[in-house]
């Protein structure tokens, strides 16, 4: 037997359809030295934007330029107008974001503009090996 939804079921479906973004869904990591659950434009990146990669190896190894690794957020970014290379290369952000890039894919690494566009899925503490403090011992 199926059961029907009530209305106010299926106003929230809409609502919740009409809030997500057209596009498509990207799957990417961020490195912080805090934990975060909801971006905020004032946080932006020198450059501009948000930064994520879709290697989150890269960000443990210290490798994709985030500020800090004491974190890692898994986020789904909503993408939908997408600039590459050629548009990063070739505009400024602001310039960019005035031909409604909400964007921008390079090689693996991802920045997006709206903070609205980044849904953040799962935030790890990363546990790191502490270093021996202890020197060797030399012999004479």
């Amino acid at each position: 037997m199926t059961r029907k939804k009530s209305a106010v079921q299926l106003q929230r479906e809409i609502d919740e359809a009409l809030a997500k973004p057209p596009g498509r869904t990207v799957i990417a990591y961020h490195g912080s030295s805090v934990p975060i659950q909801r971006f905020d434009p004032k946080f932006w990146a020198p450059e501009g934007g948000f930064w994520f990669s879709e290697d989150k190896d890269k960000i443990l190894r210290g490798e994709s330029g985030a500020v800090g690794t004491a974190y890692l957020m898994k986020v789904r970014l909503h993408v939908n107008k997408v600039a590459g290379w050629d548009e990063y290369d070739r505009y400024l952000i602001d310039q960019l974001l005035g031909m409604d890039y909400d964007s921008i894919k390079l090689d693996d690494d991802w920045v997006v503009f709206d903070p609205k566009r980044i849904e953040v899925l799962k935030v790890n503490k990363i546990e790191r090996k502490r270093r021996s403090r202890v020197k060797p011992r030399t012999t004479l």
